[in-house]
């Protein structure tokens, strides 16, 4: 085990690529939880602002990646 660390942190470039990767997966996790946040955050504005307003068919419209009339993706 040991000797397969000194390789690893012996080699020119494999230790840089390593945390470029870790970096861009560390990165690319946060985004996808922020943009999930908003998205639930967005309809709940939404709900709180037109309650009773709007249908909820029309308000599923008005959000990001659903249908008219297809609620069960942001209402659930």
């Amino acid at each position: 085990m040991a000797a397969a660390w000194e390789r690893f942190t012996g080699h020119r470039a494999l230790p840089k690529a390593a945390l470029v990767v870790l970096a861009a997966a560390l990165v690319a996790g946060f985004l996808i939880v922020r943009s999930e946040r908003r998205d639930a955050h967005n309809a709940e504005v939404l709900d709180t602002a037109c309650g009773g307003v709007l249908p909820r068919a029309a308000m599923s419209g008005l959000l990001p990646g659903t249908r008219p009339g297809s609620c069960s993706a942001t209402w659930t």
